[in-house]
């Protein structure tokens, strides 16, 4: 039942088929081909390759696990909703024939073994001459539903503890999610054997608990109570629906068992039961479930790590499911790079690439061209450009100020983490350096990257403005463009229309020792983040507009001046700058500083 389980399962390895079905899928490709510059000696690149591999595939397996899946689907789903059906036609029936007990006396002994359980929720009480038993309806509302007739005070003291421990225990949750269990696995004869344990596990335990309250004589009430009803036959029994005080004569017998050699388990015991039990759950957990989703682990004589595969320079990201069965034949020049993005069905080349200190630069620049990759797939593969060469990782720079990063970093008060860094002018001439040098060179893909230009980037500047008497300033720049006008020979990008927004933002923190750096960050984030989406909701031509008539300006200023207010706080303030508004429009450029 469980959503989630280890890589390696044993029934995993029985379904890997299932998983592994091949897809028709068939991706078009771009009638638009750009051309990418190779910076190192300005010759131009090949193009995106974009290659659909799919073939029509009528008697593939494939077909054959949909109509599985469909007749699975369809009949869980019609055997949940005809138990739905059940229990409210159960409820209807119970219902027509039931009417509220009105006497004090008896609804008093309800209220003591409520007190007694220490049970505070509302039970009604209710006779129906349609039972012979005893019943407990409604999961949220429960209903104890006494047969017609007179019942001794003792009788009905017994009736009321065991339909309240029910109660008390959830029973009637544990017996809808077992009905829900076999409606999933309603294939698998096992679980119905689990249906009929779970149901009497159900009542041995309720049992247990009741009669741990009870002295022998009382026990052998209980027990005679239980007899008595089952004498008289139910003309409605419906398990699934309600919580009966009796279920059947074969049952009835195990449970006077246990209640005529009741002891109480010793400490020991019941250690040893949990030790036991947590030991099967996961026996059951490794080997019960297969494993939906899952990194690739070993390809022969190969280097594969997240999904990406290494070959003579050649990098195969696979994605959309893809496998080495999808993967095409490429090679590349020595010393060069190339990626390769292997859909299920399609690929596309990106590349190659001279393996320099460019690389991710070029990589970006081809990606941000190519039409035909959506954004998560230019994401991926600038991610795989990142991780190669490492350069910033080995410096010692990026390894020195990485060991700020603690696990409570973000916790920590800004005057704590900030003292940390540097306490004399000649640690915080090294720690300004060593900053300098990681942003220099960082990848915006790499996995610290936020914690360098956003976290240290902000402390390092402030610690700097304490220095030399200065303001706190961070730099909150927004942009809105639309798609690219035409692509110039050189890399660069004319875009139909865009809006470059430039604004400083000038905080002051009163109380660094009361102010976290994450409520540092988040605040002047939000800050940016506010005013972007602020920005993406006015439209082209009201910028525009905005532009020329200088409204834009005064909209922007107003918003920004609302948003720094309601930032500002105790332990910290905010004012801001707009310092440039940027605008071109078909052509027509406006500035206004």
């Amino acid at each position: 039942m469980l959503p989630f389980t280890p890589d390696t399962t044993i029934v995993g390895s029985l379904f890997e088929r299932f998983d592994t079905a091949p897809e028709a899928n068939t991706i078009s490709t771009g009638q638009h081909t750009p051309v990418s510059i190779n910076t190192a000696d300005n010759s131009p690149e090949p193009p995106e390759i974009i290659k659909d591999i799919s073939a029509p595939a009528p008697d593939k397996p494939f077909d054959r696990y949909i109509c599985l899946f469909l007749i699975w689907f369809v009949s869980a789903l019609v055997l949940f909703v005809r138990k739905i059906t059940m229990y409210q036609s159960f409820l209807k029936y119970m219902n027509a024939g039931s009417t509220e007990v009105s006497d004090i006396k008896i609804l008093n002994l309800l209220s003591d073994c409520k007190e007694k359980l220490n049970i505070k929720a509302s039970v009604e009480l209710s006779q129906n001459s349609l039972t012979a038993s005893p019943i407990m309806t409604g999961f949220i509302r429960p209903d104890i539903i006494l047969p017609v007739g007179e019942l001794k005070d003792k009788e009905l003291s017994y009736i009321f503890i065991h339909e309240l421990t029910h109660c008390r225990q959830k029973d009637l949750l544990y017996k809808w999610l077992i009905q829900f269990v076999v409606c999933i696995h309603w294939f698998n004869p096992f679980v119905y054997l689990l249906e009929t344990e779970v149901n009497k596990a159900c009542e041995l335990a309720c049992d247990e608990k009741v009669i741990s309250l009870l002295d022998h004589k009382a026990r052998r009430e209980y027990g005679d109570t239980l007899i008595s009803f089952i004498k008289t036959g139910n003309p409605y029994k419906s398990s699934l629906a309600s919580l009966t005080l009796t279920e059947g004569a074969e049952q009835l017998k195990e449970r006077l068992g246990a209640i005529i050699n009741f002891k109480k388990k010793s400490k020991t015991i019941i250690a040893a039961t949990a030790v036991f039990s947590t030991a099967i759950c996961i026996c059951f957990f490794a080997m019960g479930a297969y494993a939906v989703s899952g990194n690739k682990t070993t390809w022969k004589d190969r280097e594969i790590q997240n999904e990406v595969l290494t070959e003579d320079g050649v990098y195969y990201i696979f994605c959309d499911g893809a496998e080495e069965k999808d993967k095409p034949q490429a090679s590349v020049t020595a010393g060069n790079i190339q990626f390769v993005l292997v859909r299920k069905g399609s690929y596309t080349t990106v590349g190659p690439f001279p393996n320099s200190e460019t690389l991710l630069e070029d990589v970006v620049k081809q990606c941000e061209q190519m039409k035909s990759l959506t954004a998560a797939e230019k994401e991926l593969i600038m991610k795989t450009a990142a991780g190669i060469g490492g350069i910033s990782s080995s410096s010692p720079s990026y390894a020195k100020l990485l060991t700020y990063k603690t696990e409570n970093y973000l916790d920590q008060s800004v005057a704590d983490f900030n003292a940390a860094l540097a306490s004399t002018p000649d640690e915080l001439t090294e720690l300004l350096a060593a900053q300098a040098d990681v942003i220099n060179t960082i990848s915006p893909y790499d996995e610290n990257y936020d914690f360098f230009a956003t976290t240290m980037n902000l402390s390092t500047n402030e610690l700097y403005c304490e220095k030399m008497g200065e303001e706190f300033t961070y730099f909150a720049s927004i942009s809105k463009m639309s798609w690219p006008l035409e692509e110039l020979n050189e890399g660069e990008i004319m875009y139909d229309f865009n809006c470059f927004v430039d604004l400083q933002v000038t905080y002051s923190i009163s109380k660094p020792e009361l102010l976290t750096v994450a409520k540092r960050e988040q605040t002047l984030l939000t800050f940016r983040e506010e005013m972007q989406n602020y920005l993406d909701s006015l439209s082209e031509a009201e910028i525009t507009a905005g532009a020329i008539d200088g409204s834009i300006k005064a909209a922007l200023t107003d918003e920004a001046a609302k948003l720094a207010d309601s930032l500002s706080g105790e332990a910290m303030t905010l004012s801001f700058e707009i310092t440039l508004i940027d605008i071109a429009d078909e052509g027509e450029i406006y500035a206004i500083q």
